[in-house]
């Protein structure tokens, strides 16, 4: 499902190919020789491998606690070896011996220069024999995977340094077919972006998305890229199409960036890179019930440094190979100058320090088609908002909201999950971003009570909250993925059911027919095995009756724990006027029809005017002309289930009743109706689901009469034919 106005991507045309000659390598900046420094390899066969580093300094050259033994890539910035221009360093003092091995990101660069750099001075004490990759430059890197939200499709997404297409080759597990699909291609420039930092701009290569067929059922085994230059074979699990009872769990979070401060196995730092997302990651890689991840916004925190980007891509690359990854923009993936800034925001929509990204290096990455969307995943609608853009009432997005809760089909996705980079309702406090959230509470909140959203999931927060329901959503804060808030503090309030500070982690969300269980894995300070725990778990248990306005009528849907059946009602307008031929007055139920989705068997009753029509089950009498009393048979056969309902039930058939033949029912009188119907069952039957017993009950009874009605017409027809 689209959201807004399509973003402006840049579509690089096709090139003729032709043979590029091997550039010489540029010439690398001056260093002393007051070290060792050895790597091994020296060609790494792929982007993310280990490079194990060995060091030792040379007598009487001292150590400090500051030196760094940093990864450069060309093009350098600077002639000077004792530059920032680093990728990625760690320091030997945090080190246990004299050999660390880290992993390696494949920029696009003909090789790493590895240097030893003082601490005390910045200059370059030794270097390290070239580090290559073994397809160099071209080899495509940072392959994930997400599902196009108007059909549903699954596409492959990668990054190489080559402009040409290429391609994505796949099959089915077991098969021996293999089948390719060819990439669109996409790219960036600094210039696209709004005044970001030339010194953290790199080229970012070309972003590559291909898309598989909906197709296919079992687990696919794939790879991308060129006939020479292809990913390593990677199994991938088909995505769950629209009202698939499957169940699963999804894994929702914000605020991931890359591992970096010094934190994890690893002990690396990367520019601007202060978070520690590393446990995380693992336990999501070693989740096997996460069949889909969904990060709303702050992605990589890269603020312009585009090899970060990279870096990132490549970190969670295990993850989104195996399952479809659906983001969203936050503060730092987006924000610039000529951002949307309300003038109630205090100046916090916008800080330029973040880089100035404007959403385009997320964007290319992931081929988002507009700033918001929703999508369906089996039994979930997801939504995901731009807290970025206006969503005030009125606005674009709220007007797109709005119509999108307003359509969704509760009877195929019974769940609805919104999520935003920014939250709506939270304990913690924090100005000016608390009149951000109140701003945004009152713009939205209506919205999610009218159309019954079960579940908000925000970030922007680097800690973890869960409220209670609020008109009958639970908001969750899951802004922890690798972010961690300094100490914070929070306010008491009636609507919060539990709060984590100073954690990090990510929130499981199960999926059932009848029930969202969450759980909030997470690690903090005390968990000192490094292994994510759980610290909180909930249920939110649906509605067992879901409605959905249609012309003249309602649907309502009945889901577990009830067993699943769908009952459409239509009722006389209310500008009908009685005639001869129509006595009834607005509000009269003319029409019903039960679908026995277990059962596999259809019931429906329906008068026009002058005409009839019934079917259970195979027996069917199609618009039979002049039976309109036909009605009337079933009603004294006791055989239509709302003949039944008392007086006060039929009270709001009445005043929900359409105005024309060409206007729907809203969705709060929907909701009234369906309360009315399931709420009032008939003396002989009990429970909110008496209307599939009913129908269930009188099977017999409703094809014998149908049939006596068949031949009465069918008798009818042949004397009229005489």
């Amino acid at each position: 499902m689209t959201g807004s106005t399509p973003l402006l991507i840049c579509l690089v045309l096709p090139l003729r190919a032709t043979d590029i000659p091997l550039l010489p390598d540029p010439p690398l900046p001056p260093c002393a020789s007051q070290c060792g420094l050895e790597v091994n390899p020296k060609i790494l066969q792929r982007s993310g491998d280990l490079l194990a580093v060995h060091w030792v300094l040379l007598s009487g050259v001292p150590s400090n606690e500051s030196d760094k033994i940093a990864l450069f890539a060309p093009p350098f910035k600077s002639e000077e070896a004792n530059d920032e221009d680093w990728v990625a360093y760690f320091k030997p003092s945090k080190i246990d011996g004299s050999t660390h091995s880290v992993p390696v990101t494949n920029v696009r660069a003909p090789f790493y220069d590895i240097r030893y750099l003082s601490g005390v001075t910045g200059e370059c004490l030794c270097r390290a024999d070239k580090v290559r990759f073994e397809m160099g430059p071209s080899e495509p890197t940072q392959g994930h995977t997400t599902i196009d939200a108007s059909t549903g499709a699954l596409k492959v997404h990668w990054i190489t340094d080559d402009p040409l297409p290429s391609t994505v080759w796949y099959k089915e597990e077991g098969s021996n077919t293999w089948r390719s699909s060819s990439s669109l291609v996409t790219t960036y420039t600094h210039a696209d972006m709004c005044d970001a930092r030339l010194d953290r701009y790199y080229a970012p290569g070309y972003f590559h998305t291909a898309v598989l067929p909906a197709s296919f059922q079992g687990p696919l085994e794939l790879t991308f890229g060129r006939k020479k230059l292809r990913a390593e074979q990677m199994q991938i699990n088909p995505p769950l199409g629209r009202g698939d009872r499957t169940e699963y769990s999804v894994a929702l979070f914000g605020d991931m960036g890359v591992q970096g401060a010094g934190r994890g196995p690893h002990q690396m730092w990367v520019p601007h890179g202060v978070w520690d997302a590393y446990w995380v990651k693992q336990h999501m890689e070693s989740n096997d019930r996460i069949k889909l991840t969904v990060h709303f916004g702050d992605i990589s925190y890269a603020d312009g440094f585009s090899r970060v980007w990279d870096i990132f891509g490549d970190s969670l690359q295990t993850i989104a190979m195996r399952n479809p990854v659906m983001v969203s923009h936050g503060n730092h993936d987006y924000d610039y100058k000529g951002a949307w800034n309300p003038s109630w925001a205090s100046g916090d929509f916008i800080k330029t320090k973040y880089g100035n990204e404007c959403g385009i290096p997320l964007n290319h990455r992931y081929a988002l088609e507009n700033w918001w969307y929703s999508f369906d995943y089996g039994m979930v609608h997801y939504v995901m908002l731009s807290s970025e853009h206006d969503w005030t009432e009125g606005s674009a997005q709220w007007l797109w909201l709005e119509q999108d809760l307003s359509t969704v089909d509760r009877s195929l996705t019974p769940w609805i999950v919104l999520t935003s980079h920014r939250p709506m309702l939270v304990a913690v406090i924090g100005e000016p971003r608390n009149t951000i959230e109140d701003h945004m509470a009152d713009a939205l909140m209506p919205l999610l009570k009218k159309y019954e959203v079960d579940l908000v999931t925000a970030g922007h927060w680097h800690h973890y909250e869960r409220t209670k329901p609020v008109d009958g959503t639970v908001h969750t804060l899951v802004g922890c993925a690798g972010a961690q808030d300094l100490p914070v503090e929070f306010r008491d309030l009636e609507r919060t059911a539990t709060i984590w500070a100073e954690v990090r982690g990510y929130l499981e969300l199960q999926v059932k027919e009848d029930k969202l269980v969450g759980i909030f894995w997470g690690i903090n300070d005390t968990t000192t095995d490094r292994h994510l725990i759980e610290f909180d778990r909930f249920e939110i248990h649906g509605n067992d009756h879901r409605t959905k306005t249609i012309l003249r009528g309602c649907r309502i849907s009945q889901r577990a724990p009830l067993e699943r059946m769908d009952f459409w009602v239509y009722l006389r307008p209310q500008d009908v006027p009685a005639s001869s031929l129509n006595i009834d007055p607005p509000g009269t139920v003319v029409h019903t029809s039960l679908d026995d989705i277990e059962r596999n068997k259809e019931y429906t009753f329906a008068k026009d005017n002058r005409y009839f029509y019934g079917k259970v089950g195979t027996v069917k009498l199609d618009w039979g002309k002049y039976k309109a009393h036909y009605w009337n048979e079933l009603r004294e056969a006791a055989l239509l289930p709302l003949e039944h309902l008392p007086p006060q039930a039929r009270l709001p058939l009445r005043a929900y009743a359409p105005k024309s033949k060409n206007d729907g029912i809203d969705t709060r009188g929907c909701l009234s109706i369906a309360e009315a119907i399931v709420n009032n069952p008939p003396p002989q039957f009990s429970g909110k689901g008496w209307i599939l017993d009913f129908h269930r009950s009188k099977d017999e009874e409703m094809e014998r009469v149908l049939n006596e009605l068949k031949e009465m017409h069918d008798e009818d027809e042949r004397k009229h034919r005489k």
